[in-house]
């Protein structure tokens, strides 16, 4: 409908034609006045911190080469005399060990190795004669069985706790047997008390050297890396980890590595926009093993451009006829820009009993009901109203508005789900050498949106299964056990 022709000379009262003519006329209303600032809603203080399964996977066989080339081959020596404890004896024990072997449990690892051994007697007496066994010929054969328990401390170093598990020979033939003695003393046993004496003390000194080594600098590394943004489909999506705390449970063997159970305490966040900044806190002190649930909360932003929104909000309400009271007007156009402080601004253009442009405003919010962003506040802004005067005002009564705001809404699933669908397609990746991200984001429920410069900001918080797989060589420092 359009405002009717203004007669030349009108010979008769038309009272209906008149009061159309008082209820027409144009308007052109300026934007509203733009404020500075974006709003500030913390939204990442609604989700709880999320325990993100991170096995850590060490190969064994470098380690074990060390070991084995750091493990004398011979222990003790004959020129090294020991008293021993109750026994009128001094012996000297010398071993020379065979290649070792491993058994690893959970949290320990046994080693046993085959030692074939010489060994000499002295009664501690002015004249002290002696005798020896294996000296001359094969010598007498023990198997040695060791356990070590090892983890790491709050610091990251690496701690151990050796014992001798058994020392027996390895047959009971003579092969295997020291059948002398001295005076009427049978020194067998006596050897192989010398033999464990020096066992012992090896191990000692073994579980002093690997409590230098330390697993800070290289799990720093990794730490520093988990704090840079990850780029998830171009420049605009980036997924934050954000980790928080770190916490060590149980190492079970898994053929030649072992598994290292990590728990990774994070606030995962998928964000919209330019890349952020790296992330800057130090390496914590390792924790205890937390055992969360396989499923992580994170962030999720999904951006709505303006041309996008634009074109839902023209497929709800442009060309629409709308009554307000007995008069008509349609809605040519509409369109939504920012105006700062968390308002959109939607300029109307109108024709029909009014013709021109109006600017409505408000805040954009998540109905959960409707699974819709809605406009609950939108009001005629203050410049339009105004703009209104002589015949217009009837617009500012409020219809207007209400019509409008029932209709501009924008589905929410629609931008969430293209923002997870995104993230879901390269979520499975290599974040760097020897380290997997593997995950899926289930299902997002909006917290909040925001417009910003770009569009319409939507904060989910999603449901995701996250995991980083960590198979480094080089993550444990080269073991140096020798002298």
């Amino acid at each position: 409908m359009h405002c009717p022709s203004r007669p030349s000379r009108p010979s008769r009262p038309f009272p209906l034609l008149a009061a159309a003519f008082l209820a027409c006329g144009r308007v052109d209303a300026p934007p509203p006045e733009a404020t500075h600032g974006m709003p500030t809603v913390d939204t990442i203080s609604l989700l709880p911190p999320s325990h993100v399964s991170a096995p850590v996977a060490l190969d064994l066989r470098p380690i074990l080469a060390d070991i084995e080339a750091g493990l004398p081959r011979r222990l003790g020596s004959l020129e090294e005399r020991v008293k021993l404890e109750g026994s009128p004896l001094l012996v000297a024990v010398e071993l020379d060990r065979g290649p070792l072997r491993f058994t690893f449990g959970e949290n320990t690892v046994e080693v046993e190795a085959i030692f074939g051994y010489r060994g000499k007697a002295w009664l501690d007496a002015p004249v002290k004669p002696s005798v020896s066994c294996g000296t001359e010929g094969p010598p007498p054969r023990v198997r040695i069985r060791v356990a070590s328990e090892y983890g790491l401390d709050s610091a990251w170093q690496v701690r151990t706790r050796s014992r001798l598990l058994g020392l027996e020979a390895v047959s009971e033939g003579p092969r295997d047997r020291c059948e002398v003695s001295l005076l009427s003393i049978d020194v067998t046993e006596k050897l192989m008390e010398g033999a464990r004496g020096a066992i012992e003390r090896e191990l000692r000194r073994i579980d002093r050297r690997l409590a230098r080594v330390s697993l800070r600098e290289p799990v720093s590394d990794l730490w520093r890396m988990l704090q840079q943004p990850l780029r998830i489909t171009d420049s605009t999506v980036w997924l934050r980890i954000d980790p928080m705390a770190v916490g060590l449970g149980p190492i079970t063997p898994r053929e030649s590595s072992v598994v290292a159970s990590v728990s990774l305490v994070a606030r995962p966040t998928f964000v919209t926009g330019p890349r952020p900044a790296d992330g800057a806190e130090p390496l914590p002190p390792l924790g205890g093993y937390h055992q969360g649930r396989d499923t992580a909360l994170v962030l999720v932003e999904g951006l709505l451009t303006w041309d996008a929104a634009n074109e839902i909000l023209r497929k709800e309400l442009r060309g629409r006829r709308l009554r307000l009271g007995w008069r008509w007007v349609t809605v040519e156009d509409i369109g939504a820009r920012p105006v700062g402080d968390g308002r959109l601004a939607l300029e109307v253009r109108l024709k029909g009993l009014a013709r021109g442009r109006i600017w409505l405003a408000g805040r954009p919010a998540y109905d959960s009901t409707s699974r819709m962003i809605t406009l609950p506040d939108l009001e005629l802004d203050v410049r339009s109203r105004d703009a209104l005067a002589g015949g217009l005002l009837w617009l500012a009564d409020g219809a207007l508005t209400a019509r409008v705001r029932d209709r501009a809404r924008i589905p929410a699933d629609t931008l969430l789900e293209a923002a997870r669908r995104k993230a879901n397609a390269v979520l499975d990746r290599d974040l760097a050498d020897g380290v997997r991200l593997s995950g899926r984001i289930l299902a997002a429920e909006p917290l909040a949106v925001l417009p910003t410069a770009e569009g319409l900001l939507a904060r989910a918080r999603g449901i995701a299964m996250l995991r980083l797989d960590v198979r480094q060589d080089n993550l444990i420092p080269r073991i140096r056990l020798r002298r």
